[in-house]
């Protein structure tokens, strides 16, 4: 995606390339997806042994989003165990449920 993007800019070196360039693009990022790139950007760079500004996005961390597990409702438990407790279910399936 970066590559995509840096062949749209007048860019015509990649010598050329400047940290203001990585910040602006990075800002263009949605911030679920900037952990990805900032991982990409730092194996590009070492690639094209541009230690510089590798070293200049070394302390750039891009916020952890924490995803909500969803869990049963006490409704759901309730009915859960109602029929676990009620001779519908084996004694087999009863210990997998514990």
């Amino acid at each position: 995606m970066f590559l995509n993007d840096l062949s749209k800019t007048d860019l015509d070196h990649i010598d050329n390339l400047s940290i203001e360039f990585i910040y602006s693009y990075l800002s263009t990022i949605n911030i679920d997806s900037q952990r990805h790139t900032l991982c990409d950007f730092r194996s590009y760079l070492q690639f094209i042994n541009r230690i510089d500004l590798l070293q200049r996005i070394e302390g750039i961390c891009s916020p952890r989003t924490k995803k909500i597990i969803s869990v049963l409702s006490d409704d759901e438990n309730m009915r859960i165990q109602n029929v676990l407790n009620s001779d519908k279910v084996t004694i087999r399936d009863k210990q997998f449920s514990y």
